[in-house]
């Protein structure tokens, strides 16, 4: 296997060699290379590091150790029993070296005018080996975890056809039929719109009227808020929501499940909204609380046990596309920054803009790029570069709303899909990225790290997905040929019409 630099840049190397002058020179090729390499002078501080953060590499001279190689060889496998030797040595001393082949010892080169080739091409060796390692490790770890959740799901589908034969004699419950109410859904707002219109329907059947608040947890604030409803105006209590106080959060499922709510939600329920009697159900993942349900009828009175069995099901289809979601994954999202890719975006803000007909709100897009970003690489290595990458995107998804959208976009563009945000809105929300990345410290020996940021807007500065692409990219290039860290937003032209009026902000 050819190692790209961005592989070799997740290895590390340690050298520990007599002649200073070549481990410099070895050094400097492996890290151009990509790898991560440290040289020591010292043995006792070389085991030190060992044993505090282990390398994948070692590579040594015999002249170097000032102990016997067997006892250098114990205390680094003390510290650590997965570090690979590479020892550089004579002729003489390769035969020698035979009896340590047990002992971690993957490969060994001799001194001569190729000696950086050669060792290139060893470490390279080595570390193929443990990448191709690690890989399937880690898709040992998600096949077995993947048929952990799918025997939970098929113990739940059979805990549900056991209850629907338990109740068959007093109401009728036809799990597939259920399943099939879902069966068109591609995303998980349209399950939960299938599930609570599929129960107003029920409801509607027993001359009840059916309520709905479905709040999102989030887990960094420790806070349930409001993102979808029924029988209410969303948009005067979106974003509205509960903190969770410290005892409540300690054990969240087990307090969910027991029957209690947050005392803020309850205060929410009963003052804000005027609702007396409700029934809430927690909405669970395979690995985690993702809303809390909350259902009230202003006409009657509803009982959980009602619709047990509708909620069960919804639960089982929402869980099932979470998984497969998660599958995709893999496929879908970049592996530096863990935001979704270009096919995701292009996606989104076509959904996005009919949305924003359809409610006739506006919709912003915020294009992000790291100035100097080939710059930093060359200067700092592709490590570094991509710890930037990722601290950008960490920051921006810390910063975002419930319904915003992060993708990466290209190798130096984060994209940003903001929802019901207007022009303004997304300039004072580029602004604060813009000024968080610049006053952030990076460990790129003072190097200051800043943003330029490119925006539009549908309908006021575009008409179309396309042109709200194009737009964005137009401002995003204009400021960055005027010298980057700054926030451009697009001017229309002056005989644009917008599809309809949305204030600025």
């Amino acid at each position: 296997m050819i190692l790209t630099p961005e592989i070799r840049s997740k290895f590390t190397v340690f050298l520990f060699l007599e002649d200073l002058d070549q481990g410099t020179d070895l050094r400097g090729h492996l890290a151009v290379s990509g790898y991560e390499v440290f040289m020591f002078r010292d043995q006792d501080t070389i085991l030190s590091r060992i044993k505090e953060a282990a390398p994948h590499v070692v590579i040594f001279e015999i002249e170097a150790l000032q102990t016997t190689l067997s006892e250098f060889v114990e205390k680094a496998l003390e510290a650590n029993n997965e570090v690979a030797f590479v020892p550089m040595a004579s002729v003489s001393q390769a035969l020698a070296l035979n009896e340590y082949r047990e002992y971690n010892f993957a490969a060994l080169f001799t001194k001569g005018d190729d000696r950086d080739l050669r060792a290139l091409w060893i470490v390279d060796q080595v570390c193929s080996e443990l990448y191709f390692q690690y890989q399937n490790e880690q898709l040992l770890d998600q096949v077995a975890e993947m048929k952990r959740k799918t025997e939970t799901q098929e113990a739940r589908i059979n805990q549900l056809d056991t209850r629907k034969r338990e109740l068959e004699s007093v109401e009728p419950f036809q799990v597939k039929t259920e399943l099939q109410v879902y069966a068109r859904a591609k995303s998980k707002e349209e399950i939960m719109d299938a599930f609570l219109h599929h129960l107003e329907q029920k409801c509607l059947r027993q001359n009840l009227k059916l309520c709905a608040l479905v709040l999102k947890f989030l887990p960094t604030v420790q806070s349930f808020v409001a993102t979808q409803a029924l029988g209410l105006d969303l948009e005067k209590i979106k974003g509205v929501g509960a903190r969770l106080e410290k005892e409540e959060s300690q054990d969240l499922m087990g307090f969910l499940e027991s029957g209690k709510f947050p005392a803020q939600l309850i205060q929410l329920l009963e003052t804000g909204l005027a609702v007396k009697h409700f029934v809430g159900k927690p909405l669970v993942l395979p690995d985690a609380i993702e809303a809390l349900m909350v259902f009230w009828s202003p006409n009657g009175i509803l009982k959980a046990e009602d619709f047990e069995n509708e909620y069960m099901v919804f639960q089982i289809a929402y869980q099932n596309l979470h998984l497969a979601r998660r599958l995709n994954e893999t496929d879908t999202r970049d592996s530096v920054t863990d935001l979704e890719g270009r096919e995701f975006y292009f996606k989104k803000i076509d959904e996005e803009i009919a949305r924003a007909r359809r409610l006739q709100k506006a919709i912003s897009v915020v294009k992000v790029s790291i100035d100097h970003l080939p710059e930093i690489e060359q200067s700092f290595g592709v490590g570094n570069r991509n710890a930037v990458l990722r601290t950008v995107a960490t920051l921006i998804k810390r910063t975002s709303r419930v319904n915003d959208f992060s993708c990466r976009t290209d190798d130096n563009e984060i994209s940003l899909v903001l929802p019901h945000c207007p022009r303004k809105g997304a300039a004072i929300r580029a602004e604060r990225i813009r000024r968080m990345i610049e006053n952030h410290s990076f460990n790129l020996s003072g190097h200051r790290v800043t943003l330029s940021c490119g925006i539009s807007e549908y309908p006021t500065l575009c008409s179309s997905s396309e042109e709200l692409e194009q737009t964005t990219q137009q401002a995003l290039s204009f400021i960055q040929e005027k010298g980057g860290n700054k926030v451009c937003l697009y001017r229309a032209r002056q005989d644009f019409k917008p599809d309809f009026d949305v204030p600025p902000i």
